[in-house]
């Protein structure tokens, strides 16, 4: 059975929630697949087509970046996906690759909480795009 962003969520509470560095260091990096896996299916309904020329979380970030089609309210939400999205990713960076930096179980608990915000805001603009 296919893994869903749901399925990566739930995982990543479990681990972020376990003692050991090496499980909150997983934990974060699960949350940001599945808020990345999430936000890619939006993208790729507002804006058929992917450059693979480059990476695919960078294009991911600039596109909801710059989003400019539809209405001023989804716009504006787009665009926040991104914000987030890029702080998100910059903490799952962190959690990673920077193995010999302490990374603490707060900045965990709050990628966490980011990515479970991304899932359900892009869930909802694309339940608004399918009315």
């Amino acid at each position: 059975m296919p893994v869903t962003p749901d399925d990566l969520l739930k995982l990543a509470s479990e681990l972020t929630g376990r003692p050991e560095e090496s499980a909150v260091r997983a934990g974060p990096s699960r949350a940001y697949y599945a808020a990345f896996h999430r936000s890619r299916a939006l993208r790729n309904g507002l804006l058929p087509g992917f450059d693979r020329a480059e990476g695919a979380h960078h294009a991911l970030i600039r596109d909801f970046n710059s989003y400019t089609a539809g209405s001023p309210d989804r716009e504006r939400r787009v665009r926040a996906l991104g914000a987030l999205m890029q702080q998100v990713r910059s903490l799952r960076t962190k959690a990673d690759y920077d193995i010999h930096e302490p990374f603490r179980s707060q900045d965990a608990q709050q990628l966490l909480r980011q990515a479970e915000t991304i899932v359900s805001r892009a869930e909802e603009i694309q339940r608004s795009i399918e009315r």
